[in-house]
């Protein structure tokens, strides 16, 4: 195992040598979720997103515990508003991989870094690799979700693009004075393990083939936040493999004794029907986990189209030229209809952030959850961009 970390940390080292360009904090319902930092040989923010150059991403936990569902939804509805339909479309499996990563809590102290200085997206968390993305403009995607149009906290993307270099290093001595806590790259390391041992039993795994998506277009809002066009998803959860693992019959007639060699084979033959299964039963897991992302991501999608349609600029703002963006969290139940609608994140401009809350609940009820998702309440955070024409 120390050998296995050992090797491991190697890759940590990437991060090390670009030059830190951007740190900030992530809050949500202001209470800090992590601390971030952009490593690049860039100084131009725009390039990040779009120059093919080494770019890493590293985060380090403040919260608590961060869940998998929680990394999945921040990361979901981040790519899902920040992406193009073409985009969302070509990565649809890598942002599954991605955002499915986690298999228990990200703890306090926990590290990620994300990195393409070697060439593929290389996904580390407390110097264990976890996921291997061959295409290294992954990264940049990701990226997208900070500092994009509608990034997971405006806020957070100020603090990224525009912090002062005083605000910052007393930031990155916070960052530095951060540590992991013992015993966490031994988790890490177990997820592993779990995972080879899974994998041993399938190999070899067909890679499950990505779920069409449906088209998406974009369309103009009256607050100015471009948000995609959505017609009803009709992802259908691919149809299940199975296969009937049998024994060679027995005949009822008196056999002859089984020589080695022959219960050898046997046994070979059966193991390798098992091995069969578990790949088929893989595979179609793998193909159900992607339909289910597509249609999460298209259904947010929808909800931002329809709570944006309802927006109306308040007469005060427009006179005195405020703008802002305001995030609202909405809890629905299956049916859409909507049982909370709360504003997760402040524009600081309390006309404003009225105006979202309107529009949130105005665009009640939303359309039903689709079957493919689990559960029977879903929380989604709608942000709503409340910009002035330019002349």
């Amino acid at each position: 195992m120390r050998f296995l970390l050992f090797f491991l940390t190697f890759w940590l080292a990437p991060a090390q040598a670009l030059e830190l360009q951007a740190m900030g904090t992530y809050r949500r319902l202001n209470n800090d979720v992590y601390l971030a930092a952009v490593y690049s040989d860039l100084n131009d923010s725009q390039q990040w997103l779009s120059a093919e150059q080494p770019l890493a991403l590293e985060i380090r936990v403040l919260a608590e515990r961060i869940s998998p569902r929680r990394f999945y939804r921040l990361w979901n509805e981040g790519l899902a508003i920040n992406l193009s339909e073409a985009e969302m479309n070509a990565r649809l499996e890598d942002i599954s991989r991605f955002t499915n990563l986690l298999q228990d809590d990200l703890r306090e102290g926990d590290r990620m870094l994300i990195s393409n200085e070697s060439g593929p997206c290389r996904v580390l968390i407390n110097d264990v690799e976890v996921l291997l993305i061959e295409d290294g403009s992954f990264v940049r995607l990701l990226l997208a979700a900070w500092i994009g149009k509608f990034p997971q906290s405006p806020g957070f993307r100020e603090d990224l693009l525009r912090m002062k270099a005083a605000e910052r290093s007393e930031l990155k001595a916070s960052w530095d004075a951060r540590q992991m806590k013992p015993g966490r790259a031994e988790v890490i390391a177990g997820w592993l393990k779990r995972d080879a041992d899974h994998t041993a039993r399938a190999q070899p795994v067909t890679a499950a083939r990505p779920v069409a998506a449906e088209n998406v277009t974009v369309v103009a809002q009256k607050v100015e936040s471009n948000v995609p066009k959505l017609s009803q998803p009709a992802v259908k959860t691919p149809p299940a493999v199975t296969e009937q693992v049998s024994l060679p019959e027995v005949s009822e007639r008196k056999k002859q004794p089984e020589t080695a060699s022959d219960l050898a084979a046997r046994m070979a033959e059966k193991r390798e029907k098992e091995r069969v299964l578990a790949a088929a039963e893989q595979a179609h897991a793998r193909a159900q986990l992607i339909a289910r992302q597509q249609a999460e991501m298209q259904y947010y999608r929808a909800l931002l189209r329809l709570a944006n349609s309802q927006v109306q600029y308040p007469d005060q703002a427009l006179r005195k030229r405020l703008e802002g963006t305001v995030r609202v969290s909405l809890q629905l139940n299956r049916e859409g209809e909507l049982l909370l609608a709360d504003t997760s994140e402040s524009s600081a401009v309390s006309l404003l952030d009225r105006a979202a809350l309107r529009a949130a609940k105005k665009a009640a009820p939303y359309p039903p959850v689709p079957e493919l998702l689990q559960g029977e309440n879903f929380e989604f955070d709608i942000p709503f961009r409340f910009v002035l024409a330019r002349n």
